[in-house]
């Protein structure tokens, strides 16, 4: 693929160069330019444009409000912006897998790899892992998007960057109320309500949502409620406190076969078309017993029967913040303090994980501008600490009703992280600015408590074991890149970076829960096997992982005109000691390794919009084009599987949407979402998920710009295919690895704003 890593991108840089040189400056200026400092205490739309036209990386920003359909979802929001990759795994308010430039693209259901935020202030629990179905994008004003290492003002140090969303306040957003039903029983209704009184001011929200799935046993409900209030003081002080609750419940279809996928989409394992061999790692006592055995339980269907499991996720947050912010002549001060309790319970067919989590976070950053080097030089310090406590019971189910059985593990878990880090920008001339940065990062993780010890072959005992671990990383990570701006609308830019990453709790605990235990059974009499038993089919350790570190090279574009507005990036990352999760025989079990090797993830990022027709059946209609294309290749440099591609993430990924804008009132836009390659679910390279072209269509009418209708048609032609999946070193044809994407399906909504 050199033609794309040396052909594309310079092309579309070629291409657009000249029109950046012969655009009129003044070219939608009053509409994003700010003179003046930038304000970070609740940041507009123009203050957005203008802070991200300074960061020398690829960025994305989303205003909620210029959305005509769904914002039920987090796919909604930014399941189609360049450089996002989102998979889905049931369609709701689940866990569906996140994937920028790689990071942390086989972590499900304990994600990873990103740094989530609300108004600048840290959600992510201590160990780095956070739980996305909970967050609420329809109490939110704007997302950001700071891809890769260009996320360091807040604190991010993953190789996948950072998401901020910007909350709706009493100053930034009208009152609404939404309402949404579609396929499979979904039902979604909202509102938010808010208003300013002199210095004061208030916004409350709250939403609720609801729907059977498109398979058995994948019903899911939501329901969220947020709120703030804020001050703004005489002095350029200002203070705004914020709470957050949400509770998610959702029931998990889990994965199929890749035949009974094909067949059966709506299916779950135990009701009778599993009809495939047991997994090779079963001795064959195991698999021959006439009564523990596996064919006596029933096989795949007997032994991961969903149905009679309950398999299901259940989680409630509540978050409280507070953010103060400072405004001098030529300095910003924030101080944001926060707490998250999080109580999370994620039940598969094999096992519980039960944990009580409450994470304390504090940020300090100080903005300041002046002419020290340069005629405009910017200097940012930020100093981010957080702390929690992770207390987890690993459980055993009863196989015949999915209730808790055996607790095999119990462990008391806490981690801290202390990030520093230090930027500055100066304007070399008026076209160039440099940007430079420094952070340094000290995490550690501390676990201790008691585990049966694991099955091994050969080898059943009855003993638990106190395990204890201590584990302390401390690295540093530089950043140097330059911006050169064509004019007040288009930007070049380029950067090398460091990132790192340290193993969540989710990487340092490996878990084995064995599929053919039986409720009472015990090793005597000798007539009952081991492996039924369920002290000994069960068991926890602890691994000694490093810290994952990458080196990144970027460079790219970013640019608004008259009629068309684009971004295109290229990355390629170096990554050492890779965090790399197995799922095992069962897409139950997993462990994670350091891979032994580098490797390698490059790819490009390119969105472009541009309306090519206007005043086509009156002067009020314009015809644009919307085209998202990302290219994801990730690859092992050495090791055991040496020139294979890291499973996980579409190679190409191509959105592309026709919109027919009538006056700004209608809207019909045709769409496609196009997959082109099949894609490896597993690092040996056996097994694809297929490749698929999906139909599409948008529709939306406003009234009286307060009343807006629209509807979403998705997958029209009812294309059968495969939207998730397991990830493992081999997948064989006889392990469930699929997750069945929906056929056709639609919503229909409104929206009403005052």
């Amino acid at each position: 693929m050199k033609f794309v890593r040396y052909g594309i991108l310079p092309v579309i840089s070629g291409l657009l160069y000249p029109l950046a040189a012969q655009a009129d400056d003044s070219s939608k200026i009053e509409e994003i330019i700010v003179k003046g400092k930038i304000s970070t205490a609740m940041p507009s739309l123009p203050d957005l444009n203008k802070k991200l036209s300074k960061v020398a990386g690829g960025t994305n920003l989303i205003d909620l409000n210029r959305l005509s359909n769904s914002t039920a979802t987090l796919n909604d929001v930014i399941g189609k912006e360049p450089g996002i990759i989102m998979q889905e795994f049931f369609g709701g308010n689940d866990h569906p897998r996140l994937n920028i430039r790689g990071s942390g693209i086989q972590e499900n259901p304990a994600n990873r790899g990103v740094n989530l935020l609300y108004d600048g202030l840290l959600v992510n629990q201590a160990d780095g892992s956070f739980i996305i179905g909970l967050l609420a994008p329809e109490q939110t004003r704007f997302m950001t998007v700071y891809r890769g290492e260009n996320a360091l003002q807040y604190g991010g140090t993953s190789l996948g960057g950072a998401i901020n969303l910007i909350s709706r306040t009493g100053r930034n957003s009208d009152n609404f109320i939404r309402l949404q039903a579609g396929s499979h029983k979904f039902y979604n209704g909202s509102f938010g309500i808010g208003d300013k009184f002199k210095k004061w001011d208030y916004f409350i929200g709250a939403g609720y949502s609801r729907s059977d799935g498109y398979r058995k046993n994948s019903k899911g409900e939501r329901f969220n409620v947020a709120g703030n209030f804020g001050f703004e003081g005489a002095e350029n002080i200002s203070n705004r406190t914020f709470v957050h609750y949400v509770h998610n419940d959702f029931a998990i279809p889990c994965p199929l076969h890749k035949q009974t996928a094909l067949d059966h989409p709506e299916a779950v394992i135990g009701e009778g078309f599993s009809n495939f061999p047991q997994p090779a790692a079963l001795p064959m006592p195991a698999v021959m017993h006439p009564r523990f055995g596996w064919k006596a339980r029933g096989g795949w269907d007997g032994v991961l029967n969903v149905m009679k499991r309950k398999a299901h996720r259940t989680t409630e947050q509540f978050r409280l913040a507070n953010k103060t912010h400072i405004e001098t002549e030529n300095m910003n001060h924030d101080l944001g303090v926060s707490y998250i309790w999080t109580d999370d319970t994620f039940t598969n067919p094999l096992s519980h994980t039960v944990v009580d989590s409450g994470t304390l976070a504090v940020n300090y950053a100080l903005n300041a501008q002046a002419q020290f080097l340069t005629s405009e030089d910017h200097i940012s310090f930020n100093a981010a600490f957080n702390t929690g406590n992770m207390p987890t019971e690993f459980w055993v189910n009863n196989l015949l009703d999915g209730t808790k059985l055996y607790k095999y593990a119990d462990f008391e878990m806490s981690a801290n992280n202390v990030v520093l880090s230090l930027e500055y920008s100066g304007k070399v001339t008026q076209e160039i600015e440099v940007v430079t940065a420094l952070q340094w990062l000290k995490s550690k993780r501390n676990l201790s408590g008691i585990a049966s010890t694991p099955p091994s072959p050969g080898h059943f005992d009855k003993v638990k074991l106190n395990l204890a671990q201590d584990l302390t990383f401390d690295e540093w990570n530089p950043k140097i890149g330059v911006i050169y701006h064509a004019s007040d609308m288009v930007r070049f830019y380029s950067n090398f970076s460091r990132s790192t990453e340290a193993p969540t709790f989710n990487h340092l605990v490996s878990r084995t829960v064995g599929p053919l235990i039986m409720p009472g059974a015990v090793v005597a009499p000798p007539a009952v096997p081991p492996f039924a038993d369920v002290e000994n089919s069960s068991g926890a350790i602890l691994k000694n992982l490093k810290m994952q570190t990458a080196w990144t090279f970027e460079i790219g574009t970013q640019g608004d005109l008259e009629d068309v507005s684009w971004q295109a990036s290229y990355y390629y990352s170096k990554v050492k000691n890779e965090l790399i999760t197995l799922v095992k025989d069962f897409a139950v079990n997993a462990e994670t390794l350091n891979y032994a090797d580098d490797t390698i993830h490059q790819g490009i990022e390119f969105g472009l919009d541009y309306g090519f027709l206007n005043n086509i059946a009156s002067q009020d209609d314009r015809l644009s084009v919307k085209i998202i294309y990302n290219y994801s290749r990730f690859t092992f440099d050495g090791g055991i599987y040496a020139g294979k591609k890291i499973a996980g993430i579409p190679e190409h990924v191509i959105f592309a949407e026709l919109n027919y804008n009538y006056n700004d009132q209608f809207i019909f836009a045709p769409n496609i979402k196009w997959q082109p390659n099949d894609n490896y679910v597993d690092h040996s390279n056996t097994q694809v998920q297929d490749s698929h072209f999906l139909l599409g269509l948008k529709l939306s009418y406003k009234m009286e710009d307060q009343l807006n209708f629209y509807a979403d048609f998705k997958n029209i032609t009812g294309k059968i295919y495969q939207s998730s999946y397991m990830i493992r070193g081999v997948s064989a044809v006889n392990q469930p690895t699929f997750l069945p994407a929906d056929g056709f399906n639609f919503s229909v909504g409104m929206s009403y704003a005052w």
